[in-house]
């Protein structure tokens, strides 16, 4: 996303904390998906094909409030239907 590779010299303004830059930008250039909540980076998130179902994993950084973890289902499901897929969504704790 670029929104998040433009931010890297900056992204601790970006985050909840600065000690979270390295679960974004990870080694070898490598960069998470982010969940990102009102311009702020909030999260990571990762996907994974599965037979017919495609298995969405969210890992926020903090707890987050209820209207988040909503739009965060929608946008999933709207990634599943789009893959033609069912969808699996797993919150890791945060």
């Amino acid at each position: 996303d670029q929104y998040v590779v433009a931010a890297s010299h900056h992204a601790d303004r970006l985050l909840p904390s600065a000690e979270l830059r390295c679960r974004v930008y990870r080694p070898q250039g490598w960069i998470s998906p982010v969940l990102l909540v009102n311009g702020r980076m909030e999260g990571t998130w990762r996907h994974e094909i599965k037979g017919g179902s495609v298995e969405v994993t969210i890992d926020p950084f903090r707890k987050l409030p209820a209207w988040v973890r909503r739009a965060s289902g929608d946008e999933a499901e709207r990634l599943a239907a789009f893959l033609g897929r069912s969808l699996k969504l797993t919150w890791k704790s945060g």
